[in-house]
């Protein structure tokens, strides 16, 4: 599995005894697997889609950081109390700047699509950067997209999933996916129409922009494969997981990482 290998690299490297499991949780057990795990002496979790939102209520502290992102995906236990932390934002923005080989500025004109935690963490990382951000959102009336139209109505433009995008695609030099549409096994979907995709790539050089997608499996994602077609730069999932990988590590041990681990383990994780 994706997760263990990488974090087994990073604890080889300083000779630690070591287990990263994945647990499927179903909604209603996400309470008592938190209760289980402080109970059991974990040393933190990691938290996937789609409790990223979910999980903040059960815990007993959260970081300045994730409680401005609304939004965690790392938790430290530490004397059985549950601390939150986001280290997506870190993640994700680390894996695009090193794409595009510069910092996100204040000239760059960002599409994110998605409402939901890897969003969250996404859009703030490119609002610290002064970036133009526009959120394109789905389902209007839901508990996500309000819940991130209200913290944020005032610092991006919000718009529906509709042929209205192709202007925004077009405008845009990032675009970055943070729902999990294309995610393993439902490989063939995408967050929006290949059609708008396709007017946009008419309308606009595609050269010019970099597509994201924070999906890590597949490691390239229909969405990624269609933008690429049209000659856009990608850059996949596995960047952003190893990076926000790094900090939760830290974190949980105390114990850096090194670039050379880091590089080991995107080796490990990159198809041949």
């Amino acid at each position: 599995m994706f997760l263990p290998a990488f974090f087994s690299v990073y604890a080889k490297e300083h000779n630690l005894e070591y287990a990263h499991l994945k647990i499927d949780v179903q909604p209603d057990k996400l309470y008592p697997v938190l209760e289980a795990a402080r109970l059991l002496g974990f040393n933190g979790l990691n938290i996937t889609v789609p409790y990223k939102s979910d999980v903040v209520r059960y815990l007993d502290r959260i970081d300045t950081l994730a409680e401005k992102i609304g939004a965690v995906n790392t938790i430290v236990i530490r004397n059985e109390k549950l601390y939150g932390y986001n280290t997506d934002l870190y993640g994700a923005i680390r894996a695009i700047e090193e794409k595009i080989k510069r910092s996100i500025n204040s000239r760059d004109k960002c599409l994110v699509i998605g409402t939901g935690g890897a969003a969250r963490a996404i859009v703030q990382g490119l609002i610290q950067r002064k970036s133009s951000v526009t959120v394109c959102y789905r389902e209007p009336k839901s508990i996500r997209t309000n819940s991130l139209m209200k913290d944020l109505r005032r610092k991006v433009e919000f718009i529906k999933n509709t042929k209205e995008i192709v202007r925004f695609i077009s405008k845009a030099n990032i675009v970055c996916n943070a729902t999990s549409a294309g995610m393993y096994p439902h490989i063939n979907e995408l967050p929006l129409k290949k059609q708008f995709i396709a007017k946009a790539a008419k309308q606009s050089d595609f050269s010019q922009k970099l597509f994201f997608d924070a999906i890590f499996n597949p490691y390239q994602t229909l969405f990624l494969k269609i933008a690429a077609e049209f000659g856009s730069l990608t850059q996949g999932g596995i960047e952003m997981m190893i990076y926000q990988g790094v900090i939760a590590f830290e974190l949980w041990t105390g114990f850096g990482v090194s670039k050379k681990s880091i590089e080991t383990a995107k080796k490990a994780l990159k198809p041949s």
